[in-house]
């Protein structure tokens, strides 16, 4: 009788090779990130759109091709778009035809 008890109490105690590697994974798995969401607009404003971070304006300003990559996509930028379609509700923007 005590060999039986002693037997079913070891296949009680016994641990699945499953079980000891999801334990395994378990113990070493990578704390969860917080998810990165894209704002739930399509119509950005400009607060939404506004940059953090140092200044690169003078070093864009001096790169004449990506100013002139920029000038060709601002019809495609919604924000953009906005202000060329109605510039005159938008007082702190101005068009230019500047090279």
């Amino acid at each position: 009788m005590l060999e039986h008890f002693r037997a079913t109490r070891e296949a009680k105690d016994a641990r699945e090779p499953r079980d000891i590697e999801a334990e395994e994974l378990e113990a070493s798995r990578e704390p969860d990130l917080p998810e990165y969401t894209v704002p739930p607009t399509v119509n950005p404003t400009i607060l939404d759109s506004r940059a953090k971070g140092p200044n690169l304006r003078t070093d864009f300003e001096a790169d004449k091709l990506f100013m002139q990559d920029l000038r060709t996509f601002y019809n495609s930028d919604p924000l953009f778009k906005k202000i060329i379609d109605r510039p005159n509700d938008h007082p702190h923007f101005r068009l230019s035809e500047e090279s």
